[in-house]
């Protein structure tokens, strides 16, 4: 019984380092992150898009960069493809990129860059569609 406290203590102060460890290394570049002059332009953009855009919701990564902007319409188009390519045209900066930047992937199950939202089988059309860049 005493080698296995002593081996869930060693389990523990090693775990307990390695999340020391893992916190001061994602707070290092946390700080070199945030004054790099295009993070700041992202959040000042990302600012102006939220007070311009009420009722939108942000996904961020765990690493606080913008992955996906969903909820009330916030770009038009003749498709979501269009749409999302207009969106980009003005908005990019969001992402701290260019539009030129962005390609779009086969991110969903169906290997489509595309994909429908909550189907409405008495009219059989989707409610929304998700379109993935990269």
């Amino acid at each position: 019984m005493k080698f296995t406290s002593i081996i869930n203590r060693s389990a523990v102060c090693a775990a307990f380092v390695g999340a020391c460890t893992l916190a001061l290394d994602i707070n290092a570049n946390a700080e070199k992150t945030a004054a790099s002059p295009s993070l700041v332009k992202a959040q000042q953009s990302l600012q102006r898009f939220t007070s311009d855009y009420k009722g939108i919701h942000i996904a961020r990564t765990v690493d606080q960069r913008v992955r996906g902007i969903y909820g009330k319409p916030f770009s038009t188009g003749s498709s979501a493809l269009e749409s999302t390519r207009a969106f980009l045209s003005t908005q990019a900066e969001i992402f701290g990129a260019e539009a030129s930047e962005f390609e779009l992937v086969g991110g969903f199950s169906n290997r489509s860059a595309i994909q429908p939202l909550i189907h409405d089988p008495a009219t059989d059309t989707y409610k929304f569609t998700n379109v993935a860049y990269h």
